[in-house]
């Protein structure tokens, strides 16, 4: 309905009509999570109907430094780990020169390089959902490779 389909909606809507399915989504699992369980309403306390749907376990116990289980579980040593950081941190460093140098210089870089370097760049330094990707894509990609319009109604 976003995208052109009919009834026309306005893209500019998606910024409300995206979190309000999130909110109804978190909703509805926490009703299913207090499925069959005593709640306390309005300082009575009542039974809600039902099983849940899902099982819900309780939070693990997280990071042990004592045990070397996290290490096993993960499979892979700490060279190796370090190693595909700094491969990482390596093509992250020489894509960015080198788009960068030959866009000082006049040059115009491969097109497929540089769309490498922009979506690698942005995800490598973005950490978080789309609301936080989203912007920072939308002023790298928009100007250069498409239209606002048609940007947005991907979303």
């Amino acid at each position: 309905m976003i995208n052109g389909s009919r009834p026309k909606i306005d893209p500019l809507w998606s910024q409300y009509i995206y979190p309000s399915m999130l909110a109804c989504g978190g909703i509805v699992s926490y009703l299913d999570s207090i499925r069959g369980t005593d709640v306390k309403i309005f300082g009575k306390i009542r039974r809600v109907p039902g099983k849940p749907y899902g099982t819900y376990k309780s939070a693990s116990k997280g990071w042990d430094a004592e045990s070397d289980l996290t290490m096993r579980r993960i499979g892979i040593p700490i060279w190796v780990g370090a190693l595909i950081w700094i491969a990482w941190a390596v093509i992250l460093a020489v894509t960015v020169s080198v788009v960068g140098r030959m866009r000082r210089n006049g040059e115009t870089p491969n097109q497929y390089l540089e769309i490498f370097e922009v979506m690698y760049r942005i995800g490598s330094l973005i950490f978080g959902g789309g609301q936080v990707v989203l912007p920072m894509l939308q002023t790298e990609v928009v100007p250069m490779w498409m239209k606002k319009d048609a940007f947005l109604q991907g979303l």
